[in-house]
């Protein structure tokens, strides 16, 4: 228990030591008492032996309880139980109860301090028709169970086991009801199934002899002084004969020196059962008071009887429950209520009950009782499960009759957890299979850590496994048929949680998962293909498979009601009994112990992992870690319910709140039979799979389910009309959708009709095809909330198209037949964990890149088209509508992209010009109107070289579509470099009034600059090879030279004019003018100012005065920015990239050359790709701001139709007729003889 080493001496004691005083005198603790001594050692001193185990108990329970110091308080304690009699009784009449297990169920009961076990040897139950006598008999063998029974030997040797541990076995063997084993004895009559007949004097006889069988001789097989004669629920037609055979062996049992134990049904008083009479019963006997209703608890005190509390309603356990007494014991109740004097269960109270005295002297003790009434229709139960029953009862006797009734500041919590420190296991004993373990991890192995033979344990236990005969490989251990793992334990008890990752290459049936005394699991059980196991009372199926080559997490989950097996975290199965129960019983354990003695033996089996936890994880839990859901849930739970009728506290929501421990009842129908109804709405439409009802003992017999889907319509579901009650479970409702559930409940059951109906619960499953398909149709509604394709945004297409493919073969799989729960849950697991993570897999960015098709799909729109064939165009036309479906299209793969666009390029690349010389004949003809006399000669020669030869092209049939394609060329080519002649018309008018001048009325210097550029003048009007540049700048070097002609004759200077100009610009307000512009017209006023003192000709005066003049124009105006200012100086052809100044035309009338604001002051240049810009832009205004600050707004004429620059591009001009103008902004500055030659080029 301590895992502490001990040695036994004798002599004197030393601190730490336990001392043992036996023998000594204290009469004040009794028989089992002792006094417990503690200073530096402990002493415990005790009259006999048994109170000194007791006291070692109470030493070890201490240190149990406080392993981390292992200390105990000093002082003196004195320790002795209040009650003789601490007593459990165990029927393995109806149960085999292997004698080794029988042994550590009774040594656990020393751990607790009781003193009796009574083994119940033999026993009938007529409703499963079983019987059975557990002990060797070589009087009567016809009579011993085939079975499982005691030998004589085992039996004795048990006893006297038991003797050491305080324990002393009182054996029952109970006649004359509960012994249908009898009727195997020639010569014996049964009054009926499980009855001797007592009226029978041979009856006597067999049990005489079989008494004398055991309990004479020297050493006799039953060992105590103390013999169970039975005596319970005979007939009470024949109370007379019983009370005789009562009595008879009574006074035959006392006579061997035995004490009699009986069960008390005497009756008397208030109890309305019993052999009530006239003969007379022999009172030397300890009765056990089962049923008050059966022995009037204080007539029985009156009588004289010694006394044992087995009273039902507090200490009868029957495994599964029946006949009001419960499955399992609740020891926190019974400690609030129960002691050993109280003989009042709730139980039949008013009949017989009574709470005696404290400490009565006839009461002896109490006495728990476990009967095995249903386990006799083999549902499942083991002897494991039968312990783990009395293990509650055995502590909460225990309390009660050794210590008594509790003190002030004690209560149920407090004892409840004193038990779960103490219940796990006992020394030298350990019913439960309980492994120590430091948390709830008991071990964790990883195939990887592997140290010789031993795979060690990385638990904080250090249970190292065994390993025989594995190999390794990529770290994991490979199983072959000669092969197994062992772990430190033999087994491990439930609740468990066993994990295994493994992969299996074969198997057979005789591969085993699991193996050792406690049972095996195997991976084929019986060759039948799925997962079994066997132990005793019990061989279970699981219906699954092992499938082979697959990985898998196996996980086996074993708690007090079943063994549960997932896989994948999924619960795939239940044990289920391979044989069914008998009388058409439901299973009720699937139970096992785990033997870990053989892992994993006579398997070809793949181990990665192997987890062991010492608690039966929960199926939510399991479902979290493996994100698993879609388990059946009662749909009923909570829903609206409604009834006909409802008594007081009984409710129809209790029906369906999902407790089973509150009930919907009826009005009372005091024996009249009357219908009633309770009405379900489901709140939605199901298909159902399951009804299952829960009846009160007021049940019915007969009644009707009805569907409906409105609540006003209905149609029958099912028909009952031999309704049994307890559970009533319907299946099978076909595909029919209901909303609403109605239960018209017509037949009463009970033979009283007092109660009318009542209903611990009713559960409604949704067929589980049905629900898969409703969850798949949902997520295919939910995905088609997203796009499909690789856009920002979609579902990538390949993944979309899986799911989908995926969801609609789950709709088909459950549509074709029914599903298990297993792989419903599957189904519904993989839909919600897809659509939960849906949102990981939408694209965060586009996974293509469809930019390079969009540019080339852009070129392709805007291509010219009219010289090329018609099929190559149809063909173009067609990849352009394929690239707009790929571009509109989310779902096109970047594999889509990419050939689309190679075959859109082809496409383009293809396109064929058309195989005739239209445009070659075009384009002459084009050639054909242009005029000699507005070229150059030498760009006219060369353009007429190449036109003549593209006639000859024209001219030729057998010219290929080349040598065309190539004249086309070379003629647009001359066309665009022709060049056109200088414009002479201004030159000319000035070359007329410098005709007109007579040389003697000018000075010699003035008139021989003038003649010289009036010489170059006349060159450049004679050269049909000048440039506009050329011509221009001489027709303003000859402007010039006119105007700086000076006259011959001087008069005196008139200076009116000048001064009042002068006077005129002193007087402007300063105030009214941007500040550029006065700062500049102030400039100009002193520089006129200052040159008039200098003049010394009137023609001097008069540029004085322009200049003036032009200084007004300069001024701005605060409140207007804009100006119309004319200038001049726009070429009469422009080309696209050209730059030009423009000037403004007062500049050469003011006479500012020279000045420190020369020509570059005023002029603006212009880059005529701006002016193509603008028109191409849809406007001809460009605006600029001069140095002034003046917002200067160019508006361009056009003369031509259209205009194309020698960059093919072709701007966007409105055109009404041979001129068209474009008007902007409120002053303009136009823009004279702007004119842009058409220029003709491939625009493709």
């Amino acid at each position: 228990m301590l895992g502490k080493e001990v040695s036994i001496d004798s002599g004197e004691a030393h601190a730490g030591d336990i001392k043992l005083e036996v023998g000594s005198s204290i009469q004040e603790v009794g028989k089992e008492g002792y006094y417990l001594n503690v200073n530096d050692f402990i002493t415990i001193t005790s009259p006999t032996m048994t109170g000194s185990l007791y006291g070692g108990i109470s030493i070890i329970q201490i240190l149990y309880q406080n392993q981390s110091n292992l200390l105990i308080p000093k002082g003196i304690a004195r320790d002795y139980p209040k009650y003789e009699v601490r007593a459990g009784m165990i029927d393995i009449g109806r149960v085999f109860i292997p004698l080794e297990y029988l042994e550590e169920m009774t040594v656990y009961m020393a751990w607790f301090k009781l003193n009796e076990v009574q083994v119940h040897l033999n026993d009938y139950w007529s409703a499963s028709n079983y019987s059975a006598f557990r002990l060797q008999s070589e009087v009567y063998p016809e009579i011993v169970a085939e079975d499982g029974y005691y030998t004589k030997d085992e039996y004795r040797d048990y006893q006297k086991k038991m003797v050491k541990y305080g324990i002393d076995v009182v054996s029952e063997i109970d006649t004359p009801y509960h012994a249908e084993s009898f009727r195997a004895i020639p010569g014996v009559k049964m009054l009926k199934k499980g009855a001797i007949d007592i009226r029978d004097e041979y009856s006597y006889t067999v049990i005489e002899n079989l008494f004398d069988e055991y309990l004479d001789g020297e050493d006799p097989v039953i060992i105590s002084d103390k013999f169970h004669i039975g005596t319970d629920e005979y007939d009470q037609n024949y109370s007379e004969d019983m009370r005789k055979w009562t009595d008879h062996f009574i006074k035959y049992i006392n006579g061997k020196g035995k004490e009699t134990r009986i069960w008390g049904s005497l009756g008397g008083g208030t109890a309305d059962n019993g052999f009530e009479g006239e003969t007379p019963v022999s009172t030397d006997a300890t009765m056990n008071i089962w049923a008050p209703y059966w022995s009037d608890v204080k007539e029985m005190y009156n009588l004289g009887y010694d006394i044992i509390n087995t009273a039902g309603g507090w200490l009868y356990i029957v495994p599964a429950g029946a006949a009001g007494y419960p499955d399992r014991l609740d020891i926190k109740y019974l400690y609030d209520n129960f002691e050993v004097n109280n003989y009042s269960p709730d139980r039949f109270k008013g009949k017989g009950d009574a709470i005696m005295p404290i400490a009565h002297p006839q009461t002896k003790g109490a006495e728990w009782a476990i009967w095995n009434d249903n386990t006799s229709f083999n549902i499942g139960f083991s002897e494991v499960d039968i312990f783990d029953r009395a293990k509650d009862a055995i502590a909460i006797v225990s309390e009660k009759t050794w210590y008594g009734e509790p003190e002030v500041g004690q209560n149920s919590d407090q004892f409840e957890q004193r038990v779960d420190s103490l219940i796990n296991r006992a020394g030298n004993s350990n019913p439960s299979r309980y492994v120590e373990s430091k948390d709830k991890l008991v071990a964790s192995y990883d195939a990887a850590n592997l140290n010789g033979d031993r795979l060690i344990d990385s638990s904080e236990n250090g249970y190292d496994a065994i390993i025989y005969g594995t190999n390794t490989e990529n770290e994991k251990l490979i199983f072959d048929k000669n092969s197994y793992m062992k772990l430190p334990m033999n087994s491990i008890g439930y609740p468990y949680t066993v994990r295994m990752k493994l992969e299996f290459m074969s198997y057979d049936e005789n591969s085993v998962l699991f193996a050792g005394k406690d049972g095996t699991l195997y991976a084929n059980i019986d060759g039948s293909g799925k997962v079994g196991y066997e132990r005793l009372h019990g061989r279970f199926i699981f219906d699954y498979e092992i499938p082979l080559n697959e990985e898998i997490d196996m996980l086996f989950v074993g708690d007090d009601k079943n063994l549960n097996l997932y896989i994948n975290g999924i619960l795939t199965s239940t044990g289920k009994l391979i044989t069914d129960p008998l009388n058409n019983r439901e299973q009720q354990s699937s139970t096992f112990v785990l033997p870990l003695e053989r892992i994993l033996e006579k398997s070809n089996v793949i181990l990665s992992e192997f987890e062991v936890y010492n608690y039966a994880m929960s199926r939510d839990e399991i479902a979290e870690k493996y994100s698993v859901s879609g388990y059946s849930e009662n749909i009923a739970k909570s829903k609206a319910i409604t009834a006909s009728s409802s008594a007081t506290n009984l409710s129809p929501e209790l029906a369906i709140d999902g407790d089973s421990t509150t009930r919907w009842g009826s009005n009372y129908k005091n024996g009249v039979e009357k219908p009633e109804w309770i009405l379900l709405d489901l709140e939605d439409e199901y298909t159902i799979s399951e009804i299952r009802i829960s009846w009160e003992s007021a049940y019915a017999s007969g009644y009707k389910i009805q569907g409906s889907l409105d609540g006003v319509n209905y149609f029958d579901i099912k028909t009952i009309t031999n309704g049994q009650g307890n559970l009533d479970i319907h299946k099978d409702f076909g595909t029919k959708d209901v909303r609403y559930i109605k239960f018209d409940l017509n037949t009463q059951g009970r033979a009283d009709k007092k109660y009318g109906f009542s209903i611990w619960e009713i559960q409604v499953y949704e067929n589980t095809s049905g629900e898969a398909i409703r969850v798949a149709e949902n997520a295919i509604n939910e995905m088609k909330q997203y796009t499909r394709g690789y856009e920002k945004g979609n579902l990538p297409v390949e993944l979309y198209d899986e799911w989908m493919k995926i969801f609609e073969n789950y709709i088909k799989i459950a549509d074709e037949s029914t599903l298990s729960e297993a792989k419903k849950v599957a189904i519904v697991s993989d839909i919600v964990n897809r659509m939960n993570a849906i949102q990981d897999y939408v694209l965060k960015e586009a996974s293509v890149d469809k930019t390079d098709l969009k540019e080339v799909y852009e070129i392709a729109l805007n291509l010219n088209l009219n010289n090329y064939t018609d099929e190559s165009i149809k063909i173009l036309n067609q990849s352009i509508a394929d690239a707009k479906n790929v571009l509109d299209n989310p779902a096109s793969n970047q594999e889509i992209i990419n050939n689309t666009l190679l075959k859109l390029n082809k496409s383009i690349d293809n396109l064929e010009l058309i195989t005739d010389k239209q445009v070659l004949s075009q384009i002459i003809s084009e050639a054909k109107q242009l005029n000699e006399k507005d070229y150059k000669p030498s760009s006219w020669t060369t353009f007429i070289e190449v036109k003549e030869i593209a006639n000859a092209v024209l001219e030729n049939d057998s010219v290929s579509q080349d040598d065309i394609d190539k004249a086309v060329s070379a003629l647009k080519e001359a066309m665009l470099n022709l060049s056109y002649k200088a414009d002479i018309t201004n030159l000319n008018k000035t070359l007329k009034i410098a005709a007109e001048l007579e040389k003697s009325n000018y000075t010699e210097a003035t008139w021989a600059s003038f003649e010289k550029k009036y010489k170059l003048a006349l060159e450049f009007v004679a050269n049909p090879e000048a440039d506009q540049v050329d011509v221009d700048s001489a027709n303003e070097a000859l402007q010039v030279a006119i105007q700086n002609l000076e006259l011959v004759d001087s008069n005196e200077l008139d200076f009116t004019d000048l001064d009042i100009l002068i006077n005129k610009a002193k007087k402007i307000n300063e105030n009214d003018y941007t500040v550029k512009s006065f700062d500049l017209f102030k400039q100009i006023l002193r520089k006129v100012e200052s040159e008039k003192i200098e003049v010394e000709t009137q023609e001097a005066i008069k540029v004085l005065i322009n200049r003036l003049e032009a200084a007004f124009n300069l001024l701005i105006l605060k409140d207007n920015a804009l100006i119309d200012i004319p200038f001049k100086g726009l070429p009469d052809v422009i080309r696209v990239g050209d730059t030009f100044t423009l000037v403004p035309e007062y500049y050469d009338n003011g006479g500012y050359e020279g000045w420190e604001f020369d020509k570059t002051f005023f002029s603006v240049s212009f880059n005529s790709t701006v002016i193509f810009t603008a028109l191409k832009e849809g406007t001809t205004t460009i605006s600029y701001t001069d140095k002034l600050g003046r917002i200067q707004m160019v508006t361009v004429k056009i003369q031509a139709n259209d205009i194309v620059d020698e960059d093919n591009e072709t701007p966007n001009l409105p055109v009404t007729g041979d001129e068209s103008y474009m008007l902007y902004g409120a002053i303009l500055l136009i823009l004279y003889g702007f004119v842009i030659r058409r220029k003709r080029v491939k625009s493709v």
